[in-house]
């Protein structure tokens, strides 16, 4: 049993206070957090901490230039000198007083400190008397009377600036010079924050707190300075000596507060200056830091980070990075920003306030914890780092705990909720709620995660809820205090309680056996397998049970280990002390072998659980900052006057030493009014990892990791004297690799095992190591599953030729002394580097076939070229083919990565070759055919093959010469239409006359039908192909009305040629894209791709257009990217153009018409959805790359973020256009937040200047946004989308064409008042009764959709379902059905209701009406598209009156919408009996579905426990079987009267169903067959009529009234 569990990292707290920096290589960010250092590493991504500590809180940090020696200074002035490499201290110093500031000097010989008022100069590794100093005092400048803040060398480490509280800035030298003393500058009237060098000179800048910046200028340059003894002047000291004393000019000031955002309010409390670039950083108070160019202080750039004070700033030796620390204690922050990209490098935040539970995934690759903030936060366990927040609980987080496939986490609040977050799409998916408000202390879930439990704090019950439903299961009641924990194992619930109870009860029958405690017990848990139950009471005691019958096994006094530390308040005996404390949690290892605990101490404990033994003793920290770390009270505080730490000091102006604010209540944090006290050291959780091989233990000091793996930079194996770097450097000398390789390991210096491996030649590996004894090959292969040098080697072949002798000599014996930690650490390499080889075979192997492809299309010039190098003598080199073409088959990895495998390799001399033709295959579709030479001669045409040796024209030539060549192509066309129009004719009289068989009639008849198809062939967006109007829905019109309706299209569709004349007018538009239109048949463009294709096809701008839905916006973003495309035909590694859309039917809507417009270019597209197969899309991408990408944003982050380096999307460098269609859905707070994660990542890594945007949707100017319900103008709505989108400054256009309505011109708006759901129901089914056509239904939920579903279903309208749960394949299906149906009925959510685009919809029925204006125009936009009518009816019921009215009111209506008539009151009556029967049927269908799916579950469970019902039980079932009985009873009477009522005609409108008659006339047949009328046309007559009837009166009242007044005048 391995318990040499060591500290490992600190998670959950990032940055506390203090000084942060870089390290000398830029990479990475080393911060302080309490008494210990985090390393962040920016490069990897990995973050670590040191396992050193310092008495109390890191003040002030350095590191030397070369990076192997670092300097710490704590609150109390104490130095630490330490080795980086070793990671070890190497010298303590004690000042006595408080340091602010030091640093090392450039060349590394000395260290400048500032304690207090004084600077000390250090003299580094000093060797004095064969003594070894690594610090020795050199000199002590006593400067000022107040302490000193700030100190910097110059660049060749002679003189050192210093400044203070005391506002001068004092210029000393390193050691003694004649020009120089001490040089006092007095020009501030601040505190200096900063003072430091400029590059390479004596200038320098320095900076105060109230925001002045000045420019000194040096009299003397570097190397002017004479060492000698200074002397003061006096009237010997002659002219020349006084003239080459040292001194300063200011030559610049500014006021740098002007660029803080606030005016000179503020107070500067961080500045650093990059020599290098002379960028100067300056932090403020109010968390905004700016960039000035000096010496001219240009401003660069400045930014708000934070709402808290800046209290540190640091910038990396490339000058691109910041590292930025804001606030102070629990509530700090670190960033890290770029500010040249204007991104985020990292941003970390620790929790506020303190953690009080943390649990381990299932797989234990993340941890996730719960603060008293209320915010769960997920970290990765590998690189540490914080990947998400969850912020939705609006209380403390008393617990968290994992699903256990990993894919939810759950988590419990004091403000009575459950919630359970999705971690693929990171989303609150369940809220799970008490039936009374309560708090809730303790949560457990079930091990198949389908049951949640829950104790309550101030209501003494435990509640369970089923995870797949979120209904509340159970209440189980019986304790009488509070509930301190609970857990569940199999069928059983184990909770402890303050009333000195453990209860176990059973999921079952909700019974529990309860067991008496003697103190209140505060933690209980299952061991993992189930069989013992331990309880932790409140006198440290922890007893263990058997789980089954709760029989005493034993217990552990752990008390005696608890060893309380004592407060800075208490005036007790420490023996007093530790009857007030005890532990509060355990834990319980995975193999159940061993127990944590932790509670109010700084300690906690690992003990046996067969033993019953203390196995080892923790402790947390040795921080004295914090409260209770001391074992006894420091006497020297007490005085006559009492104890001096309980003095108030909160009223000074900063606070000293590391203090939390303890909130009043009612206040937030960081109130004015708020006491301060040193928080208190206690362990508040103890939680396992599913490995066993570390624990996380949650302290007031943060999340700490103790682990079996954890690896020294130093750490020497049988290291003896002999043994030293010189023995390795001769081994290598003499070739002996064997001795070389050993004492390397010995060492355990990497760069020494590094240089002995690559040394060994390849023909030697075996020997050395079987010479290798067994405790060195397993320490060589712990370093190559620990270091990073053989996961990211460039000689992977040569390490893996290590790895396999190693495991073939070694393997057997390394069987059983290898641990699972090391043989896990070579798999994962051998993975990834399996996975870069495959990608990099498959990539070259694309490529390759690339090249040969290539070398068969020869241009002409290309061949002449080639003959005259021939004639000359000076051709290619030949290359001979390599056999059996390998490369063209091969998929490489790992397992078949052999040298013989790529011996066909040495054969090519040369990439081009000319004798592989003929094994190429052939393109199977060729981009453009070019008429033969023939039949141009034959047409008449004067283009000849002569055209083609001319000598090179301009542009303008040969696009004219290419036009004439399209139109001679199409007037040729247009002949050979002819000329086989007259043979068929011919043909069809021939076989008229003469008496042909049925094989050439059923030929005729199906190329008949085959020219049918091709005339019916139309486009899909962007113009209106030309309709045929219905008889009884359409007026007539003039020919010139119907023309301009169907988008003016000047010929017939059995015309041959089709006039494009419109869209050559823009000058701009490529060939390909024009016969794209050709087949299209698009005569001209729509209105708004008149407004965008100049701009975005000419002049490469951006564009936010809008326009009302079936517009032609596909087209209006389609065009430009194809032509980006066409503009620059180069190849690339990742996507070119990107579409994202937020519905899955509109991305497969968008890539049919970007694969019309790409027929006739070598482009190809590929549609990324979610619902589908990723990893078969995956496979399609990594087949044959596309360079169009159409996706949803859900699967294409997902794509994005598990992209491999090297892979199709790991490249977004070479992509030209962007396009975001329906833009105002996706920028929605709450609604796609991969959106965000997308567009950032584009932004980072794409080139911003070459990118195109553009953004498209119906309602631009009507998006709303979610968290602030205050109404936006429509230019702040079109700012807000401009920067989420990034569209280039200066190179944009805004395109907004909606009407002020937001709907279609040619769409009838009108509504229907009912009465309650029996008449909306009603109402539905009389409008899909009475008006024929194709019917969308819109609902609100998926619930509603489901339940019209079966009202209509059972009244045998079968209804189409679409909605965001069903599979995709059902979705696709129910669409094509709805298409193909000409009085289809489509019950859909909101899903549908964007860009859509199916012809042919006559009506849209709100059923419910919708809550936000741009929903409904863009579900109304689903019908009156490309200028035809539509209809859409809204049914408002008295819920939904409010809603109607904000609705109305948000889309600029004046007055209500006009109401639908209900022109037959027989057919309404009719169709309400009949809807009230479906009604009662679907209610009873339900009902009974519901009580069979509680009875699975209960029959279920109590199978898997093993249990049989009682009689009680079977009573029940007996009176449920007699309940669902009796509601299938009544479900048979109710289809049976439904379907009787259903076999009845429905009445007509003209009372064709009362005419009697004896004969069938075909008067009565066409009264019959016209019930169904046209919807639009019927309200249009009868809206006229009721004007008509208003008008006459009108008349009839004025009429009246004339009438009566000379009445009244006569009287």
């Amino acid at each position: 049993m391995d318990i040499n569990y060591k500290f490992s990292n600190l998670i959950g707290s990032v940055y506390r206070q203090g000084q942060v920096t870089f390290s000398p290589d830029g990479n990475t960010v080393i911060s302080p957090v309490g008494n210990k250092l985090s390393l962040f590493d920016l490069k990897n991504n990995v973050s670590r901490t040191l396992a050193l500590e310092t008495s109390y809180s890191i003040y002030s940090v350095a590191i030397n230039v070369s990076g192997t020696h670092m300097a710490l200074a704590d609150q109390k002035g104490q130095v630490h000198y330490i080795n980086m490499r070793s990671e070890t201290v190497l010298y303590k110093y004690s000042s006595c007083r408080k340091i602010k500031s030091l640093q090392f000097s450039p060349n590394g010989r000395m260290l400048a400190v500032c304690r207090d008022n004084d600077l000390q100069l250090f003299e580094l590794s000093l060797t004095e008397n064969q003594m070894f100093h690594p610090f020795s005092l050199f000199r002590t400048y006593k400067l000022s009377s107040e302490s000193l803040n700030c100190v910097e060398w110059s660049s060749d480490s002679s003189l050192l600036v210093a400044g203070g509280d005391d506002k001068l800035i004092r210029v000393v030298g390193s050691r003694d010079f004649r020009n120089l003393f001490v040089h006092p500058i007095s020009a501030h009237k601040g505190e200096i924050v900063n003072c430091q060098f400029l590059k390479s000179s004596y200038d320098m800048i320095t900076i105060c707190k109230r925001g002045v910046a000045n420019v000194w200028t040096s009299s003397h340059q570097i190397g002017d300075l004479e060492e000698g003894v200074w002397r003061r002047d006096n009237r010997e000291t002659t002219e020349e000596e006084m003239s080459k004393k040292i001194f300063f000019e200011k030559t610049k000031k500014f006021s740098l507060s002007e660029s803080s955002g606030s005016g000179k309010n503020v107070d500067i409390t961080s500045c650093k200056l990059h020599a290098n670039s002379n960028v100067l950083v300056t932090a403020f108070d109010n968390g905004v830091f700016v960039l000035h160019e000096i010496p001219s202080f240009s401003l660069i750039h400045n930014l708000r980070v934070s709402d808290l004070k800046i209290t540190t700033v640091a910038i990396n030796l490339s000058g691109d990075w910041l590292a930025i620390g804001c606030g102070k204690g629990s509530a700090a922050q670190l960033v890290v920003w770029e500010w040249q990209s204007e991104t985020y490098v990292m941003k970390q935040q620790s929790h506020s306030l303190r953690v009080t539970s943390a649990k381990y995934s299932p797989d234990g690759s993340y941890i996730a914890t719960g603060a008293e903030d209320g915010k769960v936060k997920i970290w990765n366990s590998k690189t540490s780092f914080c990947t998400v927040t969850f912020a939705e609980h609006t209380s403390s987080v008393t617990a968290v705990r994992w699903t256990q496939n990993g894919r939810a986490i759950l988590s419990a609040s004091l403000d009575g909720t459950v919630r359970a977050h999705d971690l693929k799409r990171y989303r609150n998916f369940r809220t799970l709620v008490c039936p009374e408000p309560t708090q809730l202390g303790c949560l457990a879930v079930d091990s198949a995660g389908d049951i949640v439990i829950a104790g309550g704090k101030e209501v003494f019950n435990i509640f369970v809820w089923s995870m797949d439903t979120g209904h509340l299961l159970d209440i189980l009641s019986g304790h009488e205090a509070n509930i301190s924990a609970v857990d569940i194992h199999s069928n059983f619930i184990v909770s402890s309680s303050w009333d000195r109870t453990v209860k176990l009860w059973s999921i079952v029958n909700s019974q529990a056996d309860t067991t008496e405690l003697a103190h209140e017990a505060v933690d209980v848990c299952f061991s993992p397998g189930g069989d013992v139950v331990a309880v932790l009471t409140l006198d440290s005691t922890i007893t263990f049970y058997e789980s089954k019958e709760m029989a005493f096994i034993g217990s552990i006094e752990a008390h005696l280990d608890l060893d309380p530390s004592r407060g800075r308040f208490d005036t007790i005996t420490r023996q007093n002390a530790v009857k007030s404390k005890s532990f509060t949690t355990i834990a319980f290892s995975p193999d159940g072998n061993l127990l944590l605990a932790g509670g109010e101490s700084n300690n906690f404990c690992l003990y046996s659980v067969t033993d019953r033994l203390l196995m080892k003793k923790f402790t947390v920290t040795e921080n004295r900052s914090l409260d209770g770390v001391a074992l006894d009270v420091n006497r020297r505080n007490f005085t006559e006057f009492g104890n001096m730490e309980l003095v108030d000091t909160s009223d000074e102006e900063e606070e000293r030493g590391n203090k939390k604010a303890i909130q009043l209540p009612g206040t937030k944090n960081f109130d004015l009014g708020e006491r301060r006290s040193h928080p208190e050291m206690s362990v508040f959780a103890v939680t396992y990892c599913p490995t066993g091989r570390r624990f996380a233990v949650c302290s007031t000091e943060g999340v700490g990791i103790y682990s079996l793996d954890v690896v020294s930079l130093f750490d020497p194996f049988q290291l003896d004297s002999r043994t030293n770097p010189d023995v390795v450097r001769r081994a290598l000398e003499i070739n002996d690799y064997s001795l070389a390789l050993m004492a390397s390991l010995k060492l355990a210096d990497s760069q020494f095992i590094c240089d002995s491996l690559e040394s060994t030649s390849i023909t030697q590996i075996p020997l050395v190591v079987k010479n290798l004894p067994l405790a060195y090959a397993e320490r060589l292969l712990k370093w190559m599953s620990d270091g990073n040098i053989v996961s990211s080697t460039r000689h992977v072949h040569f390490y893996m030729i290590w790895l396999r002798a190693l495991l073939q000599e070694h393997g057997m014996r390394l069987k059983g002394r290898a641990d699972v930690a090391t043989l896990t650490g070579v798999q994962q390499i051998l993975a990834h580097h399996s996975q870069l080889i495959s990608s990099m075979a498959n990539q070259n192997k694309y490529s390759l076939t690339y090249f040969l492809n290539a070398r068969k299309i020869k241009r002409p010039e290309e061949k002449k070229e080639k003959q005259e190098e021939e004639d000359d003598g000076e051709s290619m080199p030949r290359v001979s083919k390599p056999e059996g073409a390998k490369w063209q088959n091969a998929e490489m990895s790992v397992d078949n990565f052999n040298d013989e495998n790529f011996a066909f390799l040495a054969s090519f001399e040369e990439i081009l070759a000319d004798n592989v033709e003929e094994d190429v295959p052939k393109k199977r579709k060729q981009i453009k055919k070019k008429p033969p030479k023939e039949d141009f001669e034959a047409s008449g045409s004067k283009f000849s093959t002569e055209e083609t040796d001319q000598p090179e024209v301009d542009v303008e030539e040969k696009r004219r010469l290419k036009k004439e060549r399209r139109k001679k192509q199409m007037a040729l066309n247009k002949l050979k239409k002819k000329e086989r129009l007259a043979k068929r004719k011919t043909k069809e009289q021939n076989s008229q006359t003469k008496s042909s068989d049925d094989s050439s009639e059923v030929d005729q008849e199906k190329k008949k039908e085959e020219n049918k198809g091709k005339k019916r062939k139309a486009g899909e967006s962007g113009a209106v192909e030309p309709k045929i109007p219905k008889v009884e829905n359409s007026v007539k019109k003039t020919p010139k009305e119907t023309d301009e309706e169907n988008g003016k299209l000047a010929v017939s569709p059995d015309s041959v040629a089709f006039d494009v004349s419109a869209w050559k007018n823009f000058h701009c538009l490529p060939s390909e894209i024009l016969d794209a239109i050709v087949d299209l048949k698009f005569s001209e463009p729509t209105e708004i791709q008149s407004s965008v294709l100049p701009s975005a096809v000419r002049d490469r701008m951006d564009i936010l257009g809008a326009a009302e839905t079936g517009s032609g916006k596909t087209l209006a973003f389609g065009i430009p990217a194809i032509c980006r495309l066409l503009e620059q035909d180069e190849k690339a590694q990742g996507p070119r153009v990107l579409m994202i859309a937020p519905t899955r039917e509109l991305c497969i809507q968008i890539m049919s018409h970007v694969k019309a417009l790409i027929k006739f270019t070598k482009f190809t597209a590929q549609c990324i959805v979610g619902g589908l197969a990723q990893p078969k899309q995956e496979r399609l991408i990594k087949t044959r790359p596309p360079e169009i990408i159409v996706a949803t944003p859900g699967r294409l982050w997902s794509m994005l973020e598990n992209a491999a380096p090297g892979s199709y999307f790991a490249n977004l460098k070479d992509l030209r256009c962007l396009v975001v269609d329906e833009t105002d859905r996706m920028v929605e707070e709450g609604h796609f937040e991969e959106l965000t994660h997308i567009l950032n990542k584009i932004h980072e890594e794409a080139e911003t200047e070459k990118l195109q945007t553009l953004v498209f949707s119906a309602t631009l100017t009507f998006a709303q946004t979610q968290s602030n319900k205050k109404q936006l103008t429509p230019e702040q709505k079109i700012q807000r989308l401009i920067e989420l989108t990034g569209l280039r400054e200066g190179n944009r256009k805004i395109v907004d064409l909606t009407r002020q309505l937001g709907t279609a011109g040619c769409l009838v708006e009108t509504r229907i008042n009912c009465s309650d759901l029996l008449d909306k129901d009603t109402s539905l089914m009389y409008l899909l009764s009475r008006y024929s056509g194709r019917t969308l239904v819109f609902v609100n939920s998926v619930d509603a959709a489901r339940r019209l579903h079966g009202i209509l279903s059972a009244l045998r309208r079968n209804p189409l379902l679409l909605h965001a749960k069903m599979l995709q394949r059902q979705r696709l299906r129910n669409l094509e059905r709805f298409t193909a149906e000409p009085n289809s009925v489509l019950l859909a959510t909101d899903v549908a209701a964007r860009g859509l685009d199916i012809k042919g919809i006559d009506h849209v029925i709100h059923y419910q009406v919708p809550k936000a204006a741009e929903t409904y125009i863009h579900r109304s936009g689903r019908t009156a598209r490309a200028r035809n009518r539509g209809l859409t009816i809204l049914l408002v019921d008295p819920p939904s009156r409010n809603h109607y009215t904000r609705l109305c009111r948000n889309l600029n209506r004046m007055e209500d919408l006009d109401i639908f008539p209900i022109d037959n009151e027989p057919l309404m009556e009719t169709l309400r009996r009949r809807v009230k029967l479906a009604s009662e049927l679907d209610k009873l269908t339900f009902r009974c579905k519901k009580i069979r799916l509680n009875e699975s579950w209960f029959e279920k469970t109590a199978r898997e426990a093993g249990l049989e019902y009682d009689e009680t039980r079977n009573r029940e079932l007996e009176g449920a079987n007699e309940e669902v009985d009796q509601m299938k009873n009544k479900e048979r009477q109710i289809r049976n009267e439904l379907g009787i009522e259903l076999e009845r005609p429905l009445p007509r409108q003209n009372g064709s169903d009362y005419l009697k008659t004896r004969y069938i006339t075909p008067d009565i047949v066409s009264k019959l067959n016209a019930t169904k009328e046209s919807a639009i046309d019927l309200f249009h007559e009868k809206k006229a009529e009721a004007k008509e009837w208003k008008k006459r009166n009108r008349k009839a009242i004025k009429t009246v009234d004339i009438k009566i007044k000379p009445e009244k005048k006569r009287k």
